[in-house]
C-alpha cells in the first residue's frame, strides 16, 4: 500500500477566504433626513452655481476669474444661509 500522506493546505492551495460584500445603498435605504440632507446640499449647489453665473456675467464671462467666481459665490450663499438660520 502506498504511503498516503495529507497533504496541508498552504496559502497557494487553500480556498479562498470568504468575500465581505458591501452594502450598496438604494432608494429603499434612503430615509427622509438622507434625503433631505441630498437637498440641502443639491439646493446650496444651485444657489451657488446661479450666483457664480451672475458674478461672471458682472464681469463679462472672461475665462480668468472662474474660480474666483465660484468661491465669491459660495462665501455669500453661506453667509445668507447662517443668517437665514433655518436650513434649506
Amino acid at each position: 500500500m502506498k504511503n498516503a500522506r495529507k497533504k496541508t493546505p498552504t496559502a497557494d492551495t487553500a480556498a479562498p477566504a470568504p468575500v465581505a460584500h458591501a452594502h450598496i445603498t438604494t432608494a429603499t435605504d434612503i430615509g427622509p433626513s438622507t434625503e433631505a440632507a441630498q437637498h440641502n446640499i443639491e439646493e446650496r449647489h444651485r444657489l451657488i452655481a446661479e450666483r457664480a453665473y451672475f458674478i461672471a456675467e458682472r464681469r463679462g464671462f472672461g475665462p480668468e476669474g472662474i474660480l474666483d467666481d465660484w468661491l465669491e459665490a459660495e462665501a455669500i450663499i453661506d453667509r445668507w444661509l447662517e443668517e437665514r438660520h433655518t436650513p434649506l
